[in-house]
């Protein structure tokens, strides 16, 4: 497969470009430079989603969220300062 531009990297993650090139300023996402054009392979995308994969063994029933996808523990008050 052609190596990707960050919009199409975009469009394939379903983010906006915007996003898609903070990973690539972060190293999140490795780039390969060409001159000014930068690319992503589509090995480097498929590792990145696969590094941020998650909810593989929760145990909430089907249509819940997770309890540690909610931010906390359940009945305690989160204050802001």
């Amino acid at each position: 497969m052609a190596l990707m531009t960050v919009p199409q990297v975009a469009q394939h993650m379903g983010c906006s470009q915007r996003y898609a090139w903070l990973l690539t300023a972060r190293g999140e996402l490795p780039v390969v430079r060409i001159g000014r054009l930068v690319r992503v392979q589509p090995e480097a995308l498929a590792a990145f989603e696969a590094a941020h994969i998650e909810g593989g063994n929760e145990s909430a029933a089907p249509g819940q969220i997770p309890e540690a996808a909610r931010g906390g523990r359940r009945g305690t008050a989160s204050r802001r300062i």
